[in-house]
């Protein structure tokens, strides 16, 4: 692969050819008699509610050790694109409530089961990645990221 097959965002390398676009999407009858060629191709394709469908439909039983990790990593890309849609809707509720004042951050943060702090820090975090950091927020919402790679707040 060459220098010109990556690109660095925010400081993480980024390989430029997309196997996504080599791979079809699994069928029902894929999941079934061949379910590690399934978990092998949700690994490379771009998350999405097909790609869930079908690694959910997958049993755990029926898949060779390879076909277990690679089912694993399908499930790190998928909940990447959970986390950024969370994101997106985080940043719009405090885009409707800026100040606190209709009591949205309250109310998400009994929603989600959080403490009043943490949920500001995802409001925060949320509103850094739609904003100012959208190539990282892409990476996470394609599943090359996951919110492991969030960035951190500074404590500086």
């Amino acid at each position: 692969m060459g220098e010109s097959d990556q690109i660095i965002v925010d400081g993480i390398t980024v390989d430029l050819v997309d196997p996504a676009q080599c791979t079809p999407l699994p069928t029902a009858s894929d999941v079934l008699h061949r379910p590690d060629q399934v978990a092998c191709a949700a690994t490379v394709l771009t998350p999405s509610g097909a790609v869930l469908t079908a690694v959910e439909s997958l049993l755990p039983g029926r898949l060779s050790d390879t076909g277990l990790i690679d089912a694993l990593q399908a499930c790190d890309r998928l909940r990447a694109l959970v986390d950024a849609k969370q994101s997106e809707l985080l940043t719009e509720l405090a885009r409707r409530d800026p100040d606190g004042e209709a009591f949205l951050r309250d109310e998400a943060a009994l929603a989600l089961h959080l403490a009043p702090a943490t949920t500001q820090d995802r409001l925060d975090t949320a509103s850094e990645l739609t904003g100012r950091l959208w190539d990282t927020f892409d990476l996470l919402r394609s599943g090359y990221l996951s919110a492991v790679h969030e960035p951190v707040k500074s404590s500086v």
